[in-house]
């Protein structure tokens, strides 16, 4: 045997060597265990990939999105868009939509851990506003697909519908746990948290007042470790950032005479144009802004109807169950409320009364204006930041009572972390068995 043929040999033994150490790798199980939530928003879904160590006591204190702690790399977490409830007529077009998230936790997750990991699917306001049985098709192929092409633990119960006030409660897990905030069980250092989606909202915070004299529909109640905990809880539908837009849309063109063809709306920026049909008629305006501050809050104001009857002993709005805001709480408030105060030029902490200077400076600005200072951003989303300055400084300060010189932290991460719902099931999951 020669030189070259001895080299070659030995060249093939070590790429052998090597692809064995790479397939035993894959093969053999590590020290973590996985999970996978898809959370079906309004305007997109999300895929996170959780671990969590293998060998813990309590696993949910321990969890975590991939890629377990010192492999490095980027977050395990992956969007895509539209929103599920846009296949309501299509439910069969969902598998290839799905696929996109799908492939990316397959990929993720050691091949070994796979058929151990479970995959929750979970809609929110835009699959609960959705007729039955567009939501159910939705959800039973959603189901079918990913049961028959991925080897994830799936079972029928672990796709469906999130209840909004579920969502908050899961929310306000799932900000503790990025904070750090959960993890030893002191109540004194939970924060309370407020999330702005496209079609609902959500208010969460640990009472001061006795959990037991709440109205139980507002409390959400959670295990940790030996204690347990019964937090603040509500969501508001059809008060979410696209919701209320809408919603306050058609209040102005209510307000409108009938025998007119142009409105004017407040909430837009001067020189901003467009058309809007009136749904309880079917007529189509020509809808002109006028930057207008005041009136813009007025009827925010009337949308969140502040001025409903309470049936309990205090309330936020449209009647909804509220007790006093806790003074020595801080607020994390996520999704929408931090891009508008971002586009204000805010802080990542702000009061009710600096969104509202902000705000009326930025109402005042035209169109064109506006698009020479954001020519990066869509101009379907530029479109509603008067609208929106208004409408978060009308919800924290005149819907939920906070004081005007009170900070909020607005954030939709925490240290690339997303602050979001999905951790926070996956923590109840796991504290449940499954």
């Amino acid at each position: 045997m020669n030189s070259k043929t001895v080299a070659l040999c030995c060249i093939i033994l070590v790429l052998s060597l090597a692809l064995s150490c790479v397939a035993a790798h894959d093969l053999r199980k590590d020290d973590y265990n996985y999970g996978v939530v898809i959370d079906c928003g309004t305007k997109g879904s999300r895929l996170g990939v959780y671990v969590w160590p293998s060998d813990a006591t309590h696993p949910y204190t321990e969890i975590t999105y991939g890629p377990p702690p010192g492999k490095g790399g980027d977050i395990w977490y992956i969007t895509t868009n539209p929103g599920i409830a846009s296949f309501a007529t299509n439910p069969a077009g969902i598998g290839p939509y799905l696929a996109t998230l799908l492939d990316f936790a397959k990929t993720h997750i050691p091949t070994s851990s796979a058929a151990s990991s479970p995959l929750f699917i979970m809609g929110t306001e835009a699959l609960r506003v959705l007729p039955q049985n567009q939501s159910n098709a939705i959800l039973n192929e959603a189901y079918t697909y990913s049961a028959t092409h991925y080897p994830f633990i799936i079972k029928r119960d672990m796709v469906g519908l999130l209840s909004g006030n579920l969502e908050a409660g899961y929310h306000f897990l799932g900000v503790n746990n990025a904070l750090g905030t959960l993890q030893d069980g002191d109540a004194s250092k939970f924060v309370g948290t407020l999330d702005l989606g496209s079609g609902s909202t959500q208010i969460t915070f640990m009472p001061t007042v006795d959990p037991s004299t709440m109205p139980s529909q507002y409390l959400f109640t959670f295990p940790w470790k030996s204690s347990q905990f019964s937090i603040y809880v509500h969501s508001f539908t059809n008060h979410g950032y696209l919701a209320a837009r809408y919603g306050l849309n058609q209040s102005v063109l209510a307000s409108s005479s009938p025998q007119m063809d142009h409105v004017l709306n407040p909430c837009f920026f001067s020189g901003y144009e467009d058309d809007e049909t009136y749904l309880q008629t079917g007529k189509m305006y020509s809808v002109f802004g006028n930057g207008n501050w005041t009136q813009c809050l007025k009827f925010n104001l009337y949308c969140l109807n502040t001025t409903a009857p309470c049936p309990y002993t205090s309330c936020s709005f449209d009647g909804a169950y509220q007790p006093p805001l806790p003074s020595k709480t801080v607020f994390w408030a996520s999704s929408n409320y931090d891009d508008v105060t971002h586009i204000l030029g805010l802080a990542t902490s702000a009061s009710p009364a600096d969104i509202a200077k902000k705000g009326e400076k930025l109402c005042l600005m035209s169109w064109a204006e506006v698009l020479g200072e954001f020519p990066n951003l869509s101009q379907a989303d530029l479109s509603g930041y008067c609208f929106g300055a208004s409408y978060i400084f009308s919800l924290l300060h005149y819907g939920y009572g906070f004081p005007l010189d009170t900070d909020v932290a607005f954030h939709k991460d925490y240290k690339g972390t997303p602050l979001t719902w999905a951790t926070g099931l996956m923590i109840s999951k796991l504290q449940a068995g499954w």
